[in-house]
């Protein structure tokens, strides 16, 4: 018995377009190891026929034959017409590192604004928006987004830290009795300084190690560990925040309780810049959405201080594992128990084999909008 299979029409090259593919294409394999998994293409390698493929399901690369794939349909420039009048920042160039307001998009370049400069065409590639995606569809990889971050924020300048002005001295009043003002031998005996004299005052100095290496402007790692949110402010998990908002409460201490019965999002892929600019020392960019009619997303920066770590309510949640074994990484839950304050957690989100972990030591988390 022969079973005849339908093959689906994978791309293929022509003399007059080549590989009709490109960057920011979503395609579909069909053939090979790679079988079923959908992404959007990064890179084209035309002279090795190969594509690199950031795939839907788990957010990693993969490397497949051109004639592996079926192509489910081409970029598009209308995705990016919510952009045009926004914010935009331009990583490669001449211009790499300045800030602008995206005017225009066409299908190779787009037409951008620098502030108290005439427009300007750049290629899309170079033009990123706020949250981490080329004009071309294709979304930072980690080296990339650490570096657009920084770019992001030291696009902005910082305000002058203000001195403390020291209070006035006081000021003796003079005596009315003459018999009180000193002779010119005692004042000139003030200003003459004893060997013994000087012995004294070094040993009343503090005790300071002079090996100490540590500067009193900067912030000291312990000073860090001690502060609320240690593994937040530490940036030990900033690789995960790139594509991931972490859930926090907010304490009845900040704007007088209205977001205590809500959670708030970090703000993605930076959680100390947001759409309100940089947060200040000790703050985090969050943002929830509002009450009202419409459901405005509202921005703000909250004092680390305020926050606690969300726990899950519900199975199929992601969790950030904060302690033990699994430190770091983003797992689904099995099972919550909030009398005991436990969570099951999943090791694989194909797997059934779970383990137990405290409230306390996971963060809820939701993958960001540009990587679900």
């Amino acid at each position: 018995m022969v079973q005849r299979t339908h093959l689906l029409p994978t791309i293929k090259f022509t003399k007059d377009r080549g590989y009709d593919v490109k960057p920011g294409d979503l395609v579909r394999v069909v053939r090979g190891p790679e079988y079923q998994t959908t992404g959007v293409i990064q890179s084209v390698n035309i002279p090795n026929t190969r594509l690199t493929i950031l795939s839907d399901s788990d957010h990693t690369l993969i490397d497949v034959p051109i004639g592996f794939v079926l192509k489910l349909c081409n970029t598009s420039v209308d995705k990016f017409k919510h952009v045009i009048n926004k914010e935009v920042f331009i990583i490669g160039g001449s211009l790499k590192g300045y800030r602008a307001t995206l005017c225009d998009i066409g299908q190779g370049n787009c037409t951008v604004a620098i502030h108290g400069q005439k427009r300007t065409v750049l290629k899309r590639p170079d033009v990123v928006t706020s949250y981490g995606m080329r004009l071309n569809s294709l979304i930072l990889e980690e080296h990339d987004l650490l570096t657009f971050c920084d770019i992001r924020t030291k696009s902005y300048v910082k305000a002058p830290s203000r001195g403390v002005t020291p209070p006035p001295e006081k000021i003796v009043p003079l005596s009315s009795n003459t018999d009180a003002i000193p002779s010119s031998s005692n004042i000139l005996s003030h200003w003459t300084s004893r060997p013994e004299d000087i012995d004294i005052a070094l040993n009343q100095s503090p005790n300071i190690n002079p090996s100490s290496a540590s500067d009193p402007w900067t912030t000291h790692e312990d000073d860090i560990q001690d502060s609320p949110l240690p593994w937040l402010m530490k940036k030990e998990f900033s690789s995960v925040l790139l594509k991931h908002h972490a859930l926090f409460k907010v304490s009845l201490s900040f704007d007088y309780g209205r977001l205590s019965k809500r959670f708030i999002s970090t703000a993605c892929p930076d959680p100390f810049y947001g759409a309100n600019g940089p947060a200040p020392e000790g703050c985090v960019a969050a943002f929830c959405t509002s009450n009202g009619a419409g459901a405005q997303i509202i921005h703000y920066h909250i004092p680390a201080s305020d926050l606690s770590p969300a726990h899950p309510r519900k199975k199929n949640q992601l969790c950030l594992i904060l302690d033990g074994e699994y430190r770091g990484l983003v797992l689904p839950v099995a099972k919550c128990n909030k009398n005991l304050k436990t969570v099951e957690i999943l090791m694989m989100a194909s797997s059934t084999i779970t383990f137990t972990l405290h409230f306390n030591q996971i963060c809820l988390v939701e993958p960001s909008v540009q990587y679900q």
